[in-house]
């Protein structure tokens, strides 16, 4: 039986799933737990969130699509390698969707598997689409999207890193809006 099941493997490594961690100039190939049952469509590889300012060069192989904000690849093999660049303002999360038979049974959608880079000081990026959204939109954008650029400015400046209670722990790919704003960090 046929079943969208997306894996991540880093630097060559046995394939993961999940929230992954990864360091600057890692390699990441992505891959299928099983692709017995796929045939046409073919699949679609997606990278639906990414950190700002991150492609060309990290995406060398994939198609990007402008309206949907997208990148993706389209075949049922495995898709082209991503490197991280080697760049410390190129952190954050890197979400992605994997899609078989055109999405239309169960089991035929996988968006459970992303990877992250932390900052240099150790800070986690917010990303602004959680699985299940609408590949159009951007939730919480206007309020997370300036609240993740002004903490990227103010991480460079400061050690500040932020601890999140065990009650309110959430898988990181799983957290894209923030209830409340950021604290507001003093110089």
């Amino acid at each position: 039986m046929a079943y969208a099941k997306l894996q991540v493997r880093v630097n060559g490594g046995a394939p993961q799933s999940g929230g992954i961690t990864v360091d600057f100039e890692d390699e990441i190939q992505l891959t299928a737990e099983s692709k017995v049952g796929w045939g046409s469509p073919p699949a679609r590889w997606e990278i639906y969130d990414y950190p700002p300012g991150m492609s060309g060069a990290s995406f060398g192989g994939w198609t990007h699509d402008a309206e949907a904000d997208v990148y993706y690849w389209v075949g049922n093999g495995d898709p082209p390698l991503l490197a991280w660049p080697d760049s410390v303002f190129q952190w954050g999360k890197m979400m992605f969707r994997l899609i078989i038979l055109g999405g239309l049974g169960e089991g035929y959608v996988d968006e459970a598997t992303a990877v992250q880079v932390l900052s240099p000081s150790g800070l986690e990026d917010v990303a602004h689409r959680r699985p299940g959204s609408s590949p159009h939109a951007r939730p919480c954008a206007g309020e997370v999207g300036a609240a993740r650029h002004g903490r990227r400015r103010r991480a460079r400046a400061t050690s500040f890193r932020r601890r999140r209670s065990p009650a309110t722990t959430r898988p990181w790919w799983a957290s894209s809006c923030l209830a409340t704003p950021p604290p507001a960090l003093s110089r």
